[in-house]
C-alpha cells in the first residue's frame, strides 16, 4: 500500500531538510579557520625542521673546512639546497684553538640563524686535570646516589665523555655536571635534579692511554723511592696496604683480577692492565686512577679526593661517596705531571660547543 503524504507533511519534511542543511553549513564554516590554521602550522613545522637540519649540514660543511684548513676565516655566499631551502655561515676567529661560527639558513617564509663554538682539541700530555673532578669517566658514568658525590667548588664538576646514568637522586648538592652524552635518572624526582644540578659546557680532557706503560715506567725511574708496585698476579687482593717510609704512590698493574676490601689508604694509587677491579668497604684518602680496558664495579667506597676511569666499563652503578677538595690534591701534581708518551699532545679533532639558535 502506497501512503500518500499530505501537503501540510511534504512542506514540513521540506523546512527540516533545509533547516538541517543550513546548520551542517555553518558548522562547515566555523571549522573552516581552525582547519586553515593548522594546515598552516603543520606547514610551518615542516619548514622550520627543513631548515634546522639544513642548518646541520651547513654546519657539517664548516667542520670539514676546518678540518683541512684551520686557519680559514670567511664569510661564505648564500647556498641553495633544493626543496630544503638557502644557507650562509661565517667563520670568525676567537682565539687561537677556538672559531665562532654562524650559520643562517631561510626558504621564502621563514630566516633562522644558528651559532656556535668550534674548538681544536689535542690529546692531554699528562694527567694533571683528572685531579680536577671528583669523579671523571672517558665512557660511560654509572652511580649509585649522584647526592653522595661533592666538590668544594663549582669550578670542578663531574665528568664524562659519554653518558651518565643515575640510579636515584634524593637531596641534590648543587654539583655541577659535565656530560658529553645523555643523562638517565632510574628513580627520583627529575625536577629537583633540574633546579639542583647545573649541566655545564665544559671541555673534558682527552687521554690515549696506549702509551700508558711509558709513562709508568718514567715514573718508576724516576721516583724509585716513592712508588710501590703491586700485581703481575693472576688474582691479587688489597686488604693491607704497608707504604715503606716516604712512599706515595702504588701502581696495581697485569693482572685478571684485582680486589680492594676492607682497607683504607693515603696516597695516589693507579691501576693499569686489570681485566675486573672489585672495590668493596674501602676508603681512599687521595686519588685513584683506574686505566682500561677493564671492568670496574665499588660497594661502599669513600673517596676524600678523586675518582677517574680512562677506558674502563662501569660494571654496575658505583656506590661511592666522594668528597673532592682540587687543593688537597695539590702533592700528587709532581706524579701526574710526568709526560704520557704515546699520542700525547697531538691533533685529536674538532669539538662544538654552545650551539643553539639566536634571534
Amino acid at each position: 500500500m502506497i501512503r500518500k503524504f499530505k501537503k501540510e507533511e511534504s512542506g514540513g519534511v521540506l523546512i527540516l531538510t533545509l533547516i538541517v542543511i543550513f546548520l551542517l553549513e555553518v558548522l562547515v564554516l566555523s571549522l573552516m579557520p581552525m582547519s586553515v590554521t593548522q594546515y598552516k602550522a603543520v606547514l610551518n613545522y615542516r619548514d622550520y625542521t627543513k631548515l634546522e637540519y639544513l642548518a646541520k649540514g651547513a654546519l657539517d660543511e664548516v667542520i670539514w673546512i676546518l678540518e683541512d684548513n684551520w686557519d680559514t676565516n670567511a664569510e661564505s655566499a648564500w647556498h641553495e639546497e633544493k626543496h630544503a631551502g638557502m644557507y650562509k655561515y661565517k667563520i670568525d676567529k676567537s682565539g687561537d684553538l677556538s672559531k665562532k661560527i654562524t650559520i643562517t639558513v631561510k626558504n621564502d617564509s621563514i630566516q633562522r640563524t644558528y651559532s656556535c663554538k668550534i674548538v681544536r682539541r689535542y690529546y692531554e700530555k699528562n694527567l694533571t686535570k683528572l685531579a680536577d673532578y671528583p669523579v671523571y669517566s672517558s665512557k660511560d658514568l654509572k652511580v649509585a646516589c649522584l647526592d653522595r658525590i661533592n666538590s668544594n667548588s663549582t669550578e670542578y664538576p663531574l665528568g664524562t665523555g659519554k653518558n651518565l646514568y643515575i640510579e636515584n637522586i634524593q637531596n641534590p648538592n648543587g654539583l655541577n655536571l659535565a656530560v658529553n652524552g645523555n643523562i638517565y635518572i632510574n628513580s627520583g624526582n627529575v625536577q629537583s635534579f633540574i633546579e639542583g644540578y647545573p649541566v655545564v659546557d665544559s671541555l673534558l680532557p682527552i687521554y690515549d692511554i696506549y702509551g700508558i706503560n711509558q709513562f709508568i715506567a718514567l715514573l718508576k725511574s724516576k721516583f724509585d723511592g716513592k712508588i710501590k708496585t703491586e700485581g703481575n698476579l693472576h688474582f691479587f687482593t688489597l686488604e693491607t696496604l704497608n707504604f715503606d717510609k716516604g712512599q706515595e704512590v702504588m701502581f696495581i698493574e697485569a693482572s685478571q683480577k684485582v680486589t680492594i676490601r676492607d682497607i683504607n689508604f693515603k696516597g695516589l694509587l693507579i691501576i693499569s692492565g686489570v681485566s675486573t677491579l672489585e672495590i668493596s668497604n674501602a676508603g681512599l684518602d687521595g686519588m685513584l686512577i683506574v686505566l682500561g680496558p677493564g671492568s670496574v664495579s665499588a660497594r661502599n667506597f669513600t673517596v676524600n679526593g678523586s675518582v677517574s676511569f680512562l677506558g674502563c666499563e662501569i660494571k654496575d652503578p658505583l656506590d661511592i661517596k666522594v668528597n673532592h677538595d682540587r687543593e688537597a690534591l695539590s702533592p700528587y701534581e709532581v706524579y701526574l705531571s710526568e709526560d704520557l708518551g704515546g699520542k700525547a699532545s697531538s691533533f685529536y679533532g674538532l669539538d662544538v660547543l654552545e650551539y643553539k639558535e639566536v634571534e
